[in-house]
């Protein structure tokens, strides 16, 4: 059979992140895979925290998705989306222009902090929220999701107290709510896998933090 791959080298460690890295060259294509777990002050105390996280999310995806069309249409593939502890990055395809891509959209969800998102932006998120939030316990896939969330961390909120935050929610709180995620500080934990080396692989790193706004470190008790 093939042989053992060795497990990812942490090439990194500080109190504001780690960086992780395995290249693999194997099938002598240029892809590679990118995944940041950042974690953000606040961004799941509550369920309206949760909430707000998860619409900045939404948001940015929505907003990138003409600039990043022809991104896709190349091959590369990337999500965004919230956790109890503050949201999950994924970017995947050919290297060439991947960190360019993880960077961009951390770029877009760091600036949701600091200006109002676009009206027509927020009204399509908040709207495909509210009804996926009201057909949850009826879509067999969602309700095994959640259920599954709930199961592995009991902060996870429940569709039912999302939705009784929804109508409160407004794009001045969604600002308000990332920009006091990234003051309040970060720890940004990133696996960078597949066709870039150690130095590629700390360049994109790097500059995910710069487009977040280089976060403080999290406090300990965060």
């Amino acid at each position: 059979g093939e042989p053992r791959q060795p497990p990812p080298v942490l090439l990194s460690a500080s109190p504001g992140g780690a960086l992780f890295h395995k290249p693999d060259a194997r099938w002598g294509a240029p892809k590679a895979v990118v995944c940041l777990d950042v974690r953000l002050a606040g961004a799941g105390a509550s369920p309206r925290s949760y909430l707000l996280t998860e619409l900045a999310t939404l948001a940015c995806l929505e907003a990138l998705n003409e600039e990043l069309y022809a991104a896709t249409v190349a091959g590369l593939h990337y999500d965004l989306g919230p956790s109890v502890h503050g949201v999950l990055l994924s970017v995947d395809g050919f290297s060439h222009k991947l960190s360019k891509l993880a960077a961009t959209v951390c770029e877009a969800f760091a600036a949701l902090g600091t200006s109002d998102v676009d009206a027509e932006v927020y009204a399509r998120v908040k709207s495909a929220l509210e009804l996926r939030l009201a057909n949850s316990g009826f879509d067999a896939s969602t309700l095994a999701t959640t259920t599954r969330q709930r199961a592995l961390d009991a902060a996870m909120p429940s569709a039912e107290e999302l939705v009784a935050e929804l109508g409160a929610a407004s794009p001045a709180a969604l600002r308000a709510h990332v920009r006091q995620m990234l003051d309040g500080g970060a720890h940004v934990a990133a696996y960078v896998g597949g066709n870039l080396d150690a130095a590629e692989a700390r360049a994109c790193f790097d500059g995910c933090v710069a487009a977040l706004g280089a976060p403080p470190p999290l406090p300990a008790s965060a």
